[in-house]
């Protein structure tokens, strides 16, 4: 039973470091260079909706904690803030973990496309209209909408590998765990 614990304990780590380094190399050196209309796409943010409604929201909030901590480490401009911000992307969508039916992509990329849309506009309130620079309409039309379909997008060829990874996550994890749990009870 220990064993299979430290397991899947081993198999989630290396899940969410593995897809979280390659997600951030990705993010960061290969998609600025195929830029579309000046943006490009969130692959924490994928990374992160996709654990969290594929694996619940404890992995959710892990996975984006840590995924914008590396964005406040090398890209942002106030530490903590990316952080935050992705922990409660990881946290939504692991509320809705437990409406998601695996063969059904619409709703994770209905998913991921809100979360873009919110992270970006918190993003705005939080940077932007705080300097009082107040052209909503041009950021929300020139910046949030094209990241956000342009993520969308790319979380299309995502989906499958990233689901291939959660479910190696969850082999023999949660739900070996539960009914190892219910014939202790019963026995």
């Amino acid at each position: 039973m220990q064993q299979t614990v430290y397991k899947y304990l081993i198999r989630s780590a290396i899940a969410v470091f593995g897809a979280l380094y390659i997600g951030f190399l990705l993010q960061t050196s290969f998609f600025p260079r195929i830029a579309l209309a000046g943006v490009t796409p969130n692959i924490i943010l994928i990374v992160t909706s996709m654990f969290g409604f594929l694996l619940g929201a404890k992995y959710g909030m892990i996975t984006g904690f840590l995924g914008g901590l590396l964005l406040d480490i090398f890209c942002g401009s106030s530490f903590g803030m990316y952080a935050l911000m992705y922990l409660y992307v990881g946290s939504l969508n692991g509320a809705l973990a437990k409406i998601y039916y695996g063969d059904d992509i619409k709703l994770p990329l209905f998913l991921i496309g809100g979360s873009d849309f919110l992270l970006g506009m918190t993003i705005y309130l939080s940077q932007f209209l705080m300097r009082n620079r107040s052209d909503a309409g041009f950021y929300i039309t020139n910046i949030i909408v094209p990241e956000m379909v342009y993520t969308v997008l790319v979380a299309i060829f995502l989906y499958f590998p990233l689901r291939w990874v959660c479910s190696w996550v969850d082999q023999g994890g949660e739900r070996t765990n539960r009914s190892v749990r219910g014939v202790r009870e019963l026995g």
